[in-house]
């Protein structure tokens, strides 16, 4: 519902939904903004457009994997890493599993602290859609 059926909501549910997606948006935002600042990201690249490409593929991977697919779940995520990290870094250059993982840490972590919120649930509960 967050990620997709959102678009559906009327007004203060719809309000709610937006607002928490944009803290996502501007926590990532921000977090590329402060690594182009320090010389560890790439400057070239637009962290709008960085932002939509990342929040957008993550979220949208559990609509298409399946658990019964040709791909483990570990190979997916190895190669969305890989991607994920290239497009902050503005390269094709691949950093270590371990320094992807620290970065990908570090956002889930962030995620995770701020997604304990009832009321998302509480509107996908009183969601007039189809």
């Amino acid at each position: 519902m967050f990620f997709r059926e959102w678009r559906f909501l009327t007004g203060e549910r719809l309000q709610l939904v937006t607002d928490r997606r944009r803290s996502y948006d501007r926590f990532l935002r921000t977090l590329l903004v402060q690594g182009q600042e320090a010389g560890d990201l790439a400057t070239g690249v637009d962290v709008k457009y960085v932002s939509f490409f990342l929040l957008g593929a993550l979220n949208t991977a559990p609509s298409w994997y399946r658990r019964d697919g040709r791909d483990f779940a570990d190979t997916i995520a190895r190669n969305f890493a890989d991607l994920c990290v290239s497009t902050v870094l503005g390269t094709r250059a691949v950093l270590s599993h371990k320094e992807q993982a620290s970065m990908i840490r570090r956002y889930i972590i962030w995620r995770n602290n701020h997604a304990y919120d009832e009321r998302p649930g509480r509107i996908a509960g009183r969601a007039n859609v189809a």
